[in-house]
């Protein structure tokens, strides 16, 4: 399987399990076909790390971190109450 030809990965409930971001994101995007990048993000919207999510990424921080690496359009597309507690949201994220 060649993995060097994607146009988007989908990251739902993993994020928050990665202390480093930074070097997730560089690595993945290795694997993007060149113009197509595109990631669709599930996590929770709140910033107090518990056992479940070690490194929670709430939505302003998602936004910070993929401004850095250039992706221009951050966009929530959708929250939902989550059964443990507080909110969830989706996000897809594109360079153009």
């Amino acid at each position: 399987m060649n993995l060097s030809s994607l146009n988007g990965i989908l990251l739902a409930n993993a994020l928050h399990f990665v202390k480093d971001k930074m070097t997730l994101i560089q690595k993945l995007e290795r694997y993007f076909e060149q113009g197509n990048e595109k990631w669709i993000i599930v996590e929770y919207d709140h910033s107090f790390p518990n056992q479940w999510e070690p490194y929670p990424i709430p939505f302003n921080v998602l936004k910070s971190l993929f401004r850095q690496f250039g992706y221009s359009k951050i966009e929530k597309t959708g929250e939902r109450k989550s059964v443990f507690g507080g909110t969830m949201y989706s996000a897809v994220i594109t360079k153009t």
